[in-house]
């Protein structure tokens, strides 16, 4: 398999503290959004993808007294950045996300986008 694009319906992993564990969810929220005059698309449907300032949802917690928890694209930690857009790395399934205030990690696992990508092109039909 090559490099998969995280998209919203991305899974990442479970993460704990305490007494709460956090389940793996879909990133979903509000991804990166694209400027007006740059638009990638893949399959003819606008590429929704995950850089900084991207705002996953939030995972809601399992156990006693266990918060919902907010994840943060921080693209400094991504492993590979080969995917880049307005300078910026994309997401890739093999990186991660950031729980909450605190330094542990979530990967991203599946599924991924890494069908035909069309940026910047006129296609008709």
């Amino acid at each position: 398999m090559g490099m998969q694009i995280a998209s919203t319906m991305t899974v990442d992993s479970a993460s704990s503290g305490g007494n709460c564990v956090w389940n793996p969810q879909p990133l979903a929220g509000t991804p990166t959004p694209q400027p007006a005059d740059k638009k990638i698309y893949v399959e003819k449907a606008l590429l929704q993808y995950y850089t900084d300032g991207a705002v996953p949802a939030l995972v809601p917690g399992s156990g006693i007294s266990c918060a919902p928890m907010q994840r943060r694209i921080d693209s400094t930690t991504f492993g590979v950045q080969r995917v880049q857009w307005n300078r910026k790395p994309i997401a890739l399934i093999g990186d991660s996300v950031i729980c909450g205030s605190s330094s542990q990690t979530r990967t991203l696992t599946t599924p991924g986008i890494g069908a035909t990508i069309h940026i910047g092109t006129r296609r008709g039909g």
